[in-house]
């Protein structure tokens, strides 16, 4: 049963004290199905424990039992009764969640929610009704790259294919009745420059089933890639793009984008916008993206490369994590019930 909101605060706050008395204190991320077991490398395992400090130590799915705060991700499935046996066995604990997909599945993602002490959501524009008296909204996290870890990226730089079959990857999981669906069908039939392939939903094993470095290498055969949302969301296509060197085709509906990639970021990579749904728009934009590919050659894949790894790792969000509830713990930030019309009335972090 959920405490009211100032004796769950104080709840909180008496596990913020322990964490703060902990020098350094230790931090595990764990991923949570339903995504594919295999979608994480273990390799992240050490870009985590590279953003370690004399504050803190951050590992990947191991020590959970005796963490002092546990990371974990929602992508769409109700968890609770996970979240509650972590709790049983780990008491002391503080959890956070990172939802991966709230612009879908609300309910469960709520439900998710309220069994954290911490919840930061993906899609920014979706996140309002995730407002709560149980978790604190901790900020926005958008997806990064997180299928690769940087090692692996960082050898695909030293030695990526010379010269690329000059068409944009556009691979997607078919959702059945989403209109992207209906998009990419038009795609393939209008414009032979994107080279579509998609997964059926209930097998993708033809991608997922690969090795890590398989995926990437297959990533490296093109110049550029389509990113299209399924709702309005910034997906994780964007920074996979990246890592492979891509110049970026996005449609225009991304409602986070250009406050997670300013614009004069966007410009300088470049990330290329077309009107969403508009096959003639999508075209020319296709064109422009590997005309710019050639030109720029090995010098922009080194800067798009270059870009994420600096910036969208999975081990920046998972630190970004970290660093907010330790900043609560030192008390820069405080718990405070709140309500306006972004966030809508619930628990925050707000500056002190």
């Amino acid at each position: 049963m959920a405490l009211p909101p100032n004796q769950q605060i104080g709840d909180i706050n008496r596990r913020l004290k322990l964490l703060a008395q902990k020098r350094p204190f230790r931090a595990v991320f764990q991923p949570l199905p339903p995504l594919e077991l295999n979608y994480f490398p273990d390799a992240l395992a050490a870009d985590l424990a590279a953003m370690g400090t004399d504050r803190w130590q951050i590992s990947f799915r191991t020590g959970i039992e005796t963490a002092d705060l546990i990371l974990l991700t929602a992508h769409g499935p109700n968890n609770t009764e996970a979240f509650w046996r972590l709790r049983e066995a780990n008491p002391d604990a503080l959890l956070g969640l990172w939802l991966w997909d709230n612009h879908l599945a609300y309910v469960a993602n709520l439900a998710n929610t309220l069994a954290a002490d911490f919840y930061f959501p993906s899609h920014h524009y979706i996140s309002r009704y995730l407002a709560n008296p149980n978790s604190a909204r901790g900020g926005f996290l958008p997806a990064c790259c997180a299928q690769w870890d940087a090692a692996l990226i960082q050898a695909a730089m030293a030695k990526h294919p010379a010269t690329r079959q000059p068409r944009v990857l556009a691979g997607y999981v078919d959702y059945d009745g989403a209109p992207r669906t209906s998009f990419l069908s038009q795609i393939q039939a209008a414009i032979p420059d994107i080279d579509v392939q998609i997964l059926p939903r209930s097998d993708r094993s033809r991608y997922f089933g690969k090795p890590h470095a398989t995926r990437l290498a297959e990533w490296l055969e093109y110049p550029a890639s389509l990113v299209l949302p399924l709702d309005r969301d910034l997906s994780t296509r964007l920074f996979d793009g990246l890592a492979a060197g891509h110049v970026l085709i996005a449609a225009d509906n991304i409602d986070d984008l250009d406050q997670v990639v300013p614009p004069t970021d966007q410009a300088n990579l470049p990330l290329l916008k077309f009107r969403a749904g508009n096959i003639a728009d999508l075209q020319r934009a296709a064109k422009e993206a590997l005309a710019i590919a050639t030109r720029d050659g090995s010098a922009g894949i080194r800067r798009r490369q270059e870009y994420v790894l600096s910036n969208h790792m999975l081990a920046h969000r998972v630190q970004k994590m970290v660093r907010t509830v330790a900043a609560t713990a030192a008390g820069h930030l405080h718990i405070r019930f709140c309500s306006g019309p972004e966030h809508g009335p619930g628990l925050e972090l707000r500056p002190t």
